[in-house]
């Protein structure tokens, strides 16, 4: 309730049913007073508990967290913190683990050779105990991929995705498809949402491509259903403001994204969307509110589809 400003949530369901959400407060984005705050809706609960400090670096400003489990059920935050130029590349690579559902957190470990690294979304899993993080390399604008080899504690940059002529391909929401390709959507300063596919577990991407999605260059997120469907949360415009923000629904891999629903349309921002879908089928979004709060959205997929493609706005 004391911090002015609120941005870049994530959310995470933990194994007993509990959500967790994660941001970064302060005074505004890239203060140096900002820190990582931590807020627990209990399983069958109506409301979210108090928010908690997570990890404060005095006088350096938070980055976007991410919450994830690793194969083991491992509760995972990637915690970034910025020792230079906002996004300017001064990023260093920290995280931080619970064996106890977020109860208990380890010391911040920080992983030098992904200084440098930003993002904001959750990796792909897989079958192997790998997991694919989206990241941003800073200071050339351009996506890639970090591949966490478990019981190695090794981390592996992938090779970079960019955009033609030097604009901005950065922030990849991944996804695994049904055939195995990991699909890469990208904000972009070309007015448009790019994709790229990787074959090898995140390792090697296509060249990117533009997509028909409208985009102002700000924030998104993808989540596979368990039906095999892909959802996007993204703000779907052409203009600087980032409203409205839209959920569309895939049943093609990506290739089409027919179904939307708007879950806000005001003039104010609403940005910087987390999309889960919880093992009860319920869809969880969690995203910027005006800059003031974390506004969290539970809807099922029904209510997408219901909409038919009718416009949102």
């Amino acid at each position: 309730d004391n911090v002015p400003s609120c941005h870049a949530s994530t959310i995470v369901e933990l194994p007993n049913g509990d959500l967790l959400a994660a941001w970064y407060g302060g005074e505004r984005e890239g203060s140096p007073d900002s820190s990582h705050y931590l807020a627990r809706l209990a399983a069958g609960a109506g409301e979210w508990g108090k928010p908690e400090l997570l990890w404060d670096v005095p006088g350096r400003s938070a980055g976007n967290p991410r919450l994830f489990l690793d194969a083991d059920a491992r509760l995972w935050a990637i915690l970034p913190v910025n020792f230079g130029k906002w996004c300017g590349g001064g990023t260093r690579f920290f995280y931080r683990t619970s064996d106890d559902m977020g109860k208990n957190w380890s010391e911040p470990v920080r992983v030098p050779e992904l200084d440098g690294l930003l993002g904001k979304n959750k990796p792909v899993l897989l079958d192997d105990g790998r997991f694919v993080l989206p990241v941003t390399i800073e200071a050339q604008k351009t996506s890639a991929a970090v591949v966490h080899l478990p019981g190695e504690g090794r981390w592996v940059v992938s090779s970079p995705i960019a955009a033609p002529n030097g604009s901005a391909c950065i922030q990849p929401a991944f996804v695994s498809l049904s055939d195995g390709r990991i699909l890469a959507l990208m904000r972009t300063s070309l007015g448009r949402l790019w994709r790229s596919f990787s074959t090898d577990g995140g390792m090697t991407w296509s060249p990117p491509e533009e997509t028909a999605l409208p985009n102002n260059n700000s924030g998104i997120d993808l989540a596979r259903l368990a039906n095999g469907h892909l959802v996007l949360a993204f703000n779907e415009t052409d203009t600087k403001a980032r409203t409205p923000l839209n959920l569309a629904v895939s049943m093609d891999d990506g290739e089409s994204w027919p179904r939307r629903i708007a879950l806000e349309t005001g003039e104010r921002e609403y940005s910087y969307p987390a999309v889960i879908q919880a093992r009860g089928g319920a869809i969880h979004v969690t995203y910027t509110y005006r800059r003031t709060h974390i506004k969290h959205v539970t809807l099922a997929e029904d209510v997408i589809l219901s909409r038919g493609g009718e416009p949102c706005v």
